[in-house]
Order: C-alpha cells, then structure tokens, then sequence
C-alpha cells in the first residue's frame, strides 16, 4: 500500500461522496485531477472539503509534492471545531506523509492538551497564542529560518481579516520562494461594513482581500513590457519594487472562500526618467 495509504485507510469508513463542488466540471482539464486529496480528507472528517471545497485549491499545489520533505505551518488546530482538534494533521499525515507539519493554536488549554501528541505525529511544533501576537510571529520566523522556511503556510486561525493580515504580514518572510501561502475562509470578510472599500494608490490595503486586487497591479510591475508602461505606471512599480512586503509574490490564485499567494523573485526597481 502506498505511503499515507493505509494511514488514511484507518481514518474512516471509505464511504466518498462527491463533492457538490466538483459537480460543474465537464472538462477533463479540471475534472480528471488527482482525487487523493479529497479522498483522504473526507476520511479526516475535516470541514475543508464538506463545508468548503478547499481540495480544489490544495490538489494545484500539493499533488506532484505529496512525497517529498515539505515543511508545513497551518493556523488553528481546531480546538473549537465540533469534530475536535486535529483533523487538518490526519489530512497531512496521510496526504503528505513525509512532511513535517506545525500549527499555532489561540486556546492554551486545549493546545497544551494536545502538545505532546500533536508534535509527536506531526514532527514539528505547536505554538501556543494569538496568530496577531507580534511576538509569537517572530518566534516562529526564527524557527523557520533553522531550517530554510516552510513549503506551505496555511492560515485557517480565527477568521477574523485584522488577524489574517496581520498573520501574512508577520510570516510572509517565512515562506520559502516557491512556497504558497494560503488563507482559508476569506467569505469573512463580508461581515466588515468596509468590505469593499477601495484603497488609493499608492497606499497599501490593511486587509486580504483588498490587498489580493492591489497585488494584481503588482504582479503586472514583472512585466517584460514594462518600460512601455506610461510613467505614472512606472513610478508606481519603482515605489512597489523598493518598498512593498509583498514584491516577491509570483502568484495570485482564487477561488470561493480561500486565496493562495506564491512567493517568488523579488522585482527589480524599474529604471524611472
């Protein structure tokens, strides 16, 4: 049986429904990906693929990597979720069997609980505290660098947007180049009276998915076309590339609920007259 096979196998019935999400595909382009993920989750019981569709995302990025030594960061252990703490480390252990995977969890008493067993499975470390605490941010990005960085951070924490931001500023230089940086349960930002709130350039938006429509802009300043962009343009790529956190992102991916940004080669200040 292959690797994570039979650790999946253990996890639950094997009775896979299909998720409803799946169900407009047609084409072979997206209908004939590789179905471990959603198999193996749906076994974990994890809300990732029943009250979201998340394998849509996570199948692009991670099935070519299932077996290599990937570090992984996922925000939130589940401490308040209904089906108990630790289903996203089933889901890695099986799917990912040959990384090492950590998590941040806000509520100590459930996270102390649950240290020594979830550091053992996972092979990496459960911080205690707030995914906003500057602190904390800094302790894990010092981890991370012992190391090279993680493959894939994944925030599924408190859902609340000033944490999310806050979280993807803080760890952002975490992040391997290559590396993808996932925020879970975007649909939250809804509930904010500002939530489509536009953001005059040059000005950086505070908030994910505000930011997700400024990194678009950025993401053209990589252009080879750029010296044919009108100098306003320019300046405003001069100011992104020598300023801007994020003018190492390679890749903007989205879909209902979740975004996944790839981290790439820095840009270059584009020579202004």
């Amino acid at each position: 049986m292959r690797l994570g096979e039979e650790y999946s196998a253990q996890l639950g019935p094997g009775a896979i429904k299909e998720n409803p999400f799946n169900q407009t595909f047609a084409s072979p382009v997206t209908a004939a990906r590789d179905g471990a993920f959603l198999r193996m989750a749906q076994a974990t019981g994890t809300d990732k693929v029943t009250t979201h569709s998340y394998h849509y995302l996570y199948t692009r990025y991670l099935a070519h990597a299932r077996f290599h030594q990937l570090n992984i960061l996922e925000i939130g252990l589940g401490c308040d979720m209904g089906y108990g703490a630790g289903a996203s480390l089933r889901l890695w252990r099986a799917y990912l069997p040959c990384s090492r995977i950590s998590f941040v969890e806000y509520a100590a008493k459930c996270a102390i609980k649950w240290k020594d067993s979830i550091e053992q499975q996972g092979g990496g470390r459960l911080y205690i505290g707030s995914q906003d605490d500057v602190a904390l941010l800094q302790r894990i990005k010092a981890d991370a660098a012992s190391f090279g960085g993680f493959d894939m951070i994944v925030d599924d924490g408190s859902h609340v947007p000033e944490h999310q931001q806050a979280t993807l500023e803080g760890l952002w230089s975490a992040l391997k180049p290559g590396g993808v940086y996932i925020i879970e349960d975007l649909h939250d930002h809804w509930k904010l009276p500002n939530a489509l709130q536009a953001v005059p350039a040059p000005a950086v938006p505070s908030l994910p998915v505000p930011l997700f429509g400024h990194l678009l802009h950025l993401l053209n300043c990589h252009s080879y076309a750029l010296r044919d962009y009108e100098p306003r343009s320019l300046a405003w790529c001069h100011n992104q590339a020598v300023h801007s956190q994020f003018r190492d992102v390679a890749n903007l991916d989205c879909m209902s609920e979740a975004c996944a940004l790839v981290k790439g080669q820095p840009l270059l200040p584009p020579r202004v007259a």
